[in-house]
Parts: C-alpha cells; structure tokens; sequence
C-alpha cells in the first residue's frame, strides 16, 4: 500500500482487506473518508470494517460503505489503522484530512494537439558567383526551408548586399567572410557592387 501526502491531507491506498493487517499514521487528522473500491468479484462493496488505534489506547471502529466519511471528533497526531481479513472485500483506499474534505474528481482537459515542424534536413550547394555589378538569384524559392545561410566568401573583397530585391543601395551588407541567416521561404538575391570582379558565396538550407 501506499500513503500519499497533501497540504491538510493524506490518503493511503491499495489496502487489501482479504487478509489481516495494519498501517502507522504518522500525519494528524480528523476525518476518514472512504473511497469506493471494488469486491473480489469486481462488484462495488457495499460493507467493510477497519479500526483505528488512537494513542495505544482509544479503539474507534470505522464502518466503511461507498461515500462513508467517519468524523473522530478530535486532531488525531498519530494512529494505527488495523483490519480483520475480509474475504470478499479485496483493496481499498482511505483518505485522511483535517476539514472533512474529500478528494475531487475533475473532469479532464481536452487540450487541442498542435503540429510542430522542427528542422530535419541540410541542404548544402555549390557556390554560387555573385556577377560584378549585378543582382544574382543566389536561391530559388523553397517552401521546406527553414533557414538560409549565406556566407561572402573571405577571399572576396566586395561588401555584398543580400535580399530579395537589391542594388548597390538595398538588402543587408555582409562583409566578407561574414554570415547571415534568414528565415525566409522566398527566393534570395546577392549584389555584387564591384564593377568589374565577379564575387563567390558559401549556400546551406535547413530545412523541415
């Protein structure tokens, strides 16, 4: 059997009643409650008995029947639960608390389930060359995509512009040898503002 343990109450459950026993309390309470519990054959019970020990000396009989609470009449600290066997009971649970309180029963949330489309691929292409003096599709549109990752190449000496539509004047600088990421599904263009030397960039897509 197990106790377990609640702000202002207790319950300990699984006590099987087919065969003699007993259980320590070591956590004050007032009221015992019964909870319905099936007999041997699977039909709820509708009599059992178990006793209460108070201070070693106080002997407190306690019908059990479904929906019983049985009030002591006083803050028990500590007590001994103790039962006769009781062949056509089978396991019970009682719940212990100080206020008369007995445990709810709430219904259940219905809790919509939600998709999420995490990332699961990499998708890395060759370099692409950025013409000089000229805006290049770099990456076509990808509806799977979750990220891009466009990298000037270090060995370039042009400050490039990335967007999706860009001039000398337009779309983000990426110096060389520097990353950006975007996540975007939309086709994605470099401009090369060099007039006359061609520029290379690094590609790699994430996608879902």
């Amino acid at each position: 059997m197990t106790q377990l343990y609640m702000p202002d109450s207790f319950m300990i459950d699984a006590i099987d009643l087919t065969v003699a026993g007993a259980e320590e309390i070591e956590q004050s309470f007032d009221f015992v409650s019964f909870l319905t519990a099936d007999d041997t054959s699977g039909t709820p019970i509708s009599d059992a008995l178990v006793y209460l020990s108070i201070g070693g000396k106080q002997h407190q009989r306690i019908p059990l029947r479904p929906g019983s609470k049985f009030e002591i009449g006083q803050s028990v600290p500590t007590a001994k639960l103790h039962w006769d066997a009781q062949s056509s009971v089978g396991a019970v649970a009682l719940y212990f608390s100080n206020d008369g309180s007995r445990p709810s029963a709430e219904p259940p949330v219905n809790i919509p389930s939600v998709s999420v489309d995490s990332p699961t691929g990499l998708s890395a292409s060759a370099d692409v060359t950025a013409t000089a003096n000229t805006s290049t599709t770099v990456l076509a549109a990808n509806t799977s995509r979750v990220e891009a990752w466009i990298t000037n190449l270090a060995a370039g000496a042009e400050t490039l512009r990335v967007g999706d539509a860009v001039s000398a004047t337009k779309g983000t600088p990426v110096a060389p040898g520097q990353t950006i990421v975007l996540n975007t599904t939309a086709a994605i263009k470099v401009f090369n503002p060099s007039a006359t030397v061609d520029q290379d960039v690094a590609l790699l897509e994430v996608t879902s």
